[in-house]
């Protein structure tokens, strides 16, 4: 999940944390735009939102998985809120 003030969008992208490869992905879900051919998931809609829940699938082989996830209107202090 996002939370936190409101935000516009979100962008988030699941990485592996070695090698920096796309891994996984994630499930469309309302309001959301799903781009598995870079493991990513961004907004849907435009109006302000607090928060936000994701299904992530992880690869079959186990890999170590890190997230990016920049959140524009939010500064690097407050962006804390993805779980």
């Amino acid at each position: 999940s996002i939370t936190g003030p409101a935000f516009k969008g979100y962008f988030v992208q699941a990485r592996d944390k070695r090698t920096d490869k796309w891994v996984g992905h994630f499930e469309e879900s309302k309001n959301s735009k799903v781009y598995p051919e870079c493991s990513a998931i961004t907004h849907g809609t435009v109006p302000p939102k607090t928060e936000v829940y994701l299904t992530w699938v992880a690869p079959k082989d186990g890999q170590t998985e890190k997230f990016i996830s920049p959140v524009p209107s939010w500064s690097a202090t407050t962006s804390t809120g993805l779980t």
